[in-house]
């Protein structure tokens, strides 16, 4: 996804807020849902050739949400009381070694609600992509019915 689309996704949710991330190569993944943001890296770095270690590292932290659930599902089958908070735990110990290892890589998390743009990560990714935040920020103010200014805020990570 481009500024463009974003854009779009901007003018389609006006008034609710837009979420998602700004890649090291300065595409955008939009997150619909705030909760859905593991399941969209997921998919976007499955079908992206671009990314083949981030691609390898979230197979395998799915793997193991897998293999836990179907351990779970397992003793189930065996008629045994299975244990699901260690298959929930393990879902959201993955699910946050996958957002710490897209901040590692660079990745920044992007929120645009009411003139403001909120991005969070690395201090040095968010220097690296300033000017590109600029250019979003400007797309934004072009806009008829949006924002006439938009404020740019950084939370590091």
């Amino acid at each position: 996804m481009n500024i463009d689309e974003f854009l779009y996704a901007v003018n389609a949710k006006k008034g609710s807020a837009v979420t998602g991330w700004l890649t090291n190569l300065d595409e955008i993944v939009i997150c619909a849902r705030l909760y859905e943001h593991v399941d969209q890296i997921r998919k976007f770095v499955s079908d992206n050739l671009k990314y083949p270690e981030l691609d390898g590292f979230v197979f395998d932290s799915w793997q193991n949400v897998a293999n836990a659930e179907q351990s779970c599902q397992d003793l189930a089958d065996e008629g045994e009381h299975p244990e699901w908070h260690h298959y929930e735990m393990t879902q959201s110990s993955e699910e946050y070694r996958i957002i710490k290892k897209v901040y590692a890589s660079d990745w920044l998390r992007i929120y645009y609600k009411d003139g403001t743009l909120t991005i969070e990560g690395k201090d040095t990714a968010c220097k690296n992509k300033y000017a590109y935040l600029q250019r979003i920020q400007r797309a934004i103010e072009g806009e008829p019915g949006l924002a006439d200014e938009v404020a740019i805020q950084f939370t590091k990570r």
